[in-house]
């Protein structure tokens, strides 16, 4: 069984090319942090979407969006012009995707590109300010950073 599923942000906006019998092919790229702490570091995956549905990608995703998706594993091979070389490389062949977020915090999908556009030009909004916790809140906080491993319920 060949699948792959993860949630990413686009590196940079989807591109629709034809082939010569008039089938779409989008490509875009996502980056996606894996680990935590010292061991974190951000893995880029080149993703491929045929048909319809990445002509659909390419009218509402851009840059800096999140999204699911949910892929086979495939291998690119040719032949670099320059050294004559073979070349390879790993894609993922999309399958399906889910539109998680836009570019920004705590917005809605934009209704088309153009609105995405202008969303993306507008400036993030400014963050909010939270007040600390009292020193007799009883109730149960958050995982503190001296907390155990074995404390963590999952």
């Amino acid at each position: 069984m060949n699948s792959y599923q993860t949630i990413g942000r686009l590196t940079r906006d989807p591109e629709t090319k034809y082939t010569t019998a008039g089938k779409a092919i989008t490509s875009f790229a996502i980056a996606l942090d894996v680990g935590f702490g010292d061991n974190k570091k951000t893995i880029f995956w080149e993703c491929k979407l045929w048909g319809e549905r990445g002509e659909t990608f390419t009218k509402y995703v851009l840059k800096g969006h999140q999204v699911g998706i949910e892929s086979r594993i495939d291998q690119e091979e040719w032949v670099d012009k320059a050294t004559q070389e073979q070349r390879k490389k790993l894609v993922l062949v999309v399958n399906d995707f889910t539109l998680l977020s836009n570019g920004e915090k705590g917005q809605g999908l934009p209704a088309s590109k153009e609105d995405a556009q202008q969303r993306t030009a507008r400036q993030a909004p400014a963050p909010r300010k939270v007040a600390p916790a009292s020193q007799d809140d009883s109730g149960e906080g958050p995982i503190t950073e001296g907390a155990m491993g074995d404390d963590i319920p999952f």
